[in-house]
């Protein structure tokens, strides 16, 4: 089964003169995407991966360091697939922490915290939805099945 990668609501830095902050959720958790990261604090993405790279260990400290591959553009004419990383909010962190402390880069990290805070907010409004259904569903499936064992079923 593949995982399920999906987009979550974008952080709207353009007042700072910044593009959006795009955060996805990748098996239940909020990651940003090592490309994402790069444009923002104007790196070459491959300058980005090397830094990754160099700092995995201590990266995977904080959880799993998930690689991926990207295939060329459609239509593009060749190129190479390109390798990136999704990076979870303390990953993130860590990585712009190796970086100095320009204007750029601490209004990425305010926008970070705008976007995971976020991003865990929606976590929470939908865990206060899915719990109280949960329940209820299980409470009536055991009534169910009392029933159904009263009535002779085995």
């Amino acid at each position: 089964m593949k995982n399920k990668i999906e987009a979550i609501q974008p952080v709207d830095l353009a007042e700072r003169g910044m593009n959006n902050l795009t955060l996805i959720q990748a098996k239940g958790e909020a990651r940003i995407d090592s490309r994402l990261l790069a444009a923002q604090l104007s790196n070459k993405h491959k300058s980005t991966m090397a830094l990754i790279e160099r700092h995995a260990d201590q990266l995977r400290r904080f959880g799993v360091l998930p690689f991926q591959i990207a295939k060329p553009v459609a239509g593009s004419m060749g190129g190479r697939p390109e390798n990136y990383s999704l990076l979870n909010e303390d990953q993130a962190f860590f990585l712009l922490a190796l970086s100095r402390n320009t204007d750029r880069v601490v209004e990425l990290k305010a926008g970070l915290v705008i976007a995971f805070r976020e991003a865990r907010s929606k976590t929470a409004v939908n865990d206060v939805h899915y719990l109280p259904l949960y329940h209820a569903l299980h409470d009536e499936i055991k009534y169910l099945a009392l029933r159904a064992e009263e009535c002779g079923s085995s």
